[in-house]
């Protein structure tokens, strides 16, 4: 028995119908759908044909019970069911038809969509051909190109390339040259050129250990310094100063370079460690002893005149001297001891030299000692004031004292100011010392005046150091001490040296000036020793002249030095000046100073410096002096 539903054959080849059926619908687009689309479809087919073969399956047992209710094996009821079955079935095979319907349709259109993006997807490949095409031609051409102009190309790259080179080989270039001055500056005085204090160590450090491996090897060392720089840079001014200093470096250096064979030293072993100092490296010397020669040449060849500025100078050095006989480790032991030999030659004279031993590191040592005790000496009470008495020639009384200071120590007893004043000078403790002295002695000058009315008109000299003239300070400090002991300006007298009269310095000027038109006396210490020249007494307003001891002491052996004091005297006559001379100490030579028509006279044949009692007794008995006649 055959059956057809939907159109379609119901039976052993239905399923094969329905695959085909799929298969049909998807072979147009096989070539390109993706596979996911594939898949998707796939399912849906699938479900259908499980679909129809559960229908088929009904469908068959509903086909074996209608034939037995034709053969007459079924009964009415089980008829009846099985009609209503094939209806329900025919109804499903309809719904079934439908969808196999739909799917058709949607299979198509899925169909046509694909073959759409088939034709885009062959337009697109078509597209890359050709950019691929033109990229392989823009590719050989670049490769001709290339070819064609590659010689070209490398040499511009080569020519660039030596620029480069060249401009970095100038740069390096440069910049050894900018650390080779570096070098040398940070090694060398800026001034003169020389190898600085850096350097020196460095080069002293070697030829110490030198000498640590050799005992043989011989060294020495020379501290150089110019004597009164300062006063010839205040007076020539700084430019006149540092050419100066220039030309002393050169004459050194020059110096030491024709040593003979006695003694040979390296190659720039002078050098310059400070304003005014210089440091000889002496190396490799045969005997120690040729130190002294090479400084005896040092001294002798700066001491020729030079002419700088219009100017002619004569400068002068002292030398101290070091030498590997004391056994250094240490190059800032050398140099100590130099330093300490140059102390020595400098406080015995200028334009001297000493050579170091123990005993002057035992006096450095003392002298170290001695500064840390001057800063407390006046705070502890152990100055004290002697008073020497300034003579008049004419009427031979006492006309005033002068203020002499001296140092109780509590341990070493009474130090005289030659042993401690320059010290005192050195540090700038003589500006305290200083102010303690002109204040004590102005009291004590009260107290004479007030208990000896006839000595109302007694005045007192005070030696004023360059260091306080030099401090603004200074005359409103004096006129201070005025105020607190009573005094008239014209009872004190300020003993001033000659350093003093050539500094140019303003201030110390001003205060000349100043101190003048307040009526002190200023009286000019120590006269014709120093290198004062008599244009300068033009320029400052001394009061008197104090002729140095040193023309007294000779006056008997010549009649040179009597004469100087005669000079002395005309000139001080003439331009209304006092001469006191100093250091009288024998009748003979008074009997001279008389015949001089000199004004005062101080020394020991009058009286020494006495003490605030001795010379109030002094006082009391109205000390006189007669000349005989």
């Amino acid at each position: 028995m055959n059956f057809r539903l939907c159109n379609l054959p119901v039976g052993p080849t239905a399923l094969g119908s329905v695959c085909a059926l799929v298969l049909a619908a998807l072979a147009p687009v096989a070539g390109v759908m993706t596979s996911v689309s594939v898949a998707l479809i796939a399912v849906v087919a699938l479900a259908v044909v499980y679909v129809v073969n559960q229908m088929m399956q009904r469908l068959r047992q509903l086909l074996d019970d209608t034939n037995a209710i034709a053969n007459g094996e079924l009964t009415r009821e089980i008829r009846d069911h099985g009609l209503n079955e094939i209806g329900r079935l025919a109804n499903s095979v309809e719904q079934m038809r439908c969808v196999i319907t739909n799917q058709e349709k949607e299979l198509r259109n899925a169909g046509e969509i694909l073959d759409k993006r088939q034709v885009e997807l062959e337009k697109e490949i078509q597209n890359r051909k050709v950019v691929e095409q033109e990229r392989d031609g823009i590719s050989k051409q670049l490769t001709v190109a290339v070819q064609k102009d590659g010689m070209v190309e490398i040499q511009e790259i080569n020519r660039k390339l030596q620029a480069s080179n060249e401009r970095l080989q100038y740069e390096i270039s440069e910049k050894r040259k900018v650390e080779d001055r570096l070098r040398h500056d940070t090694l060398h005085d800026p001034l003169t050129h020389l190898p600085n204090r850096t350097l020196l160590m460095d080069r002293l450090g070697r030829v110490i250990e030198r000498a640590k491996r050799n005992i043989d090897h011989q060294y020495a060392v020379l501290f150089v310094d110019m004597d009164n720089f300062k006063l010839i840079n205040d007076s020539f001014g700084h430019r006149v100063g540092d050419e100066l200093l220039v030309e002393v470096g050169k004459r050194i250096a020059a110096s030491i370079r024709g040593l003979d064979t006695t003694a040979r030293p390296s190659d720039d072993t002078t050098a310059r460690v400070g304003g005014d100092e210089f440091v000889i490296l002496l190396d490799g010397i045969k005997h120690l002893v040729d130190s002294e020669l090479v400084a005896t040449r040092i001294q002798r060849a700066v001491a020729e005149p030079l002419m700088i500025g219009g100017s002619e100078i004569t400068a002068r050095v002292s030398i101290g001297i070091s030498t590997s006989a004391h056994g250094y480790s240490q190059p800032e032991d050398v140099l100590r001891d130099a330093d300490t030999a140059l102390y020595e030659a400098k406080a015995e004279d200028k334009g001297m030299y000493k050579l170091f031993d123990e005993l002057m590191r035992e006096r450095s040592i003392k002298r170290l000692q001695m500064e840390n005790d001057l800063n407390f000496v006046v705070e502890r009470r152990q100055l004290v004031l002697n008073y020497q008495p300034i003579m008049s020639l004419q009427a031979g009384v006492i006309e005033g004292f002068e203020a002499l200071v001296r140092w109780q120590h509590p341990e070493r007893g009474l130090i005289s100011p030659a042993d401690f004043v320059p010290v005192a000078e050195e540090t700038g403790l003589i500006v305290p010392i200083g102010s303690w002295i002109l204040e004590e002695a102005c009291h004590q000058l009260k107290t004479w005046r007030e208990n000896y009315p006839q000595y109302a008109n007694l005045t007192m000299s005070v030696n004023v150091s360059p260091k306080q003239l030099r401090r603004r300070e200074f005359h409103g400090e004096i006129r201070a001490i005025l105020n607190r002991t009573g005094l008239e300006a014209n009872a004190v007298n300020l003993e001033i040296t000659e350093t003093c009269v050539l500094d140019q310095n303003s201030t110390t000027n001003d205060f000349l000036q100043a101190v003048r038109k307040d009526g002190f006396g200023l009286h000019l210490d120590d006269f014709g020793t120093g290198f004062s020249s008599l244009s300068h007494l033009h320029d400052i307003p001394i009061t008197a002249l104090k002729v140095d001891r040193s023309f007294v002491d000779q006056m008997g052996l010549d009649g040179e030095h009597a004469a100087t004091i005669q000079a002395i005297q005309t000139l001080a006559a003439n331009r209304g000046f006092k001469v006191i001379v100093e250091g009288i100490e024998t009748l003979e030579q008074l009997v001279q100073i008389q015949v001089l028509d000199c004004d005062c006279g101080q020394g020991y044949y009058f009286s020494r410096p006495v003490n605030a009692e001795d010379a109030d007794r002094l006082l009391a008995v109205g000390w006189e002096w007669r000349a005989a006649s």
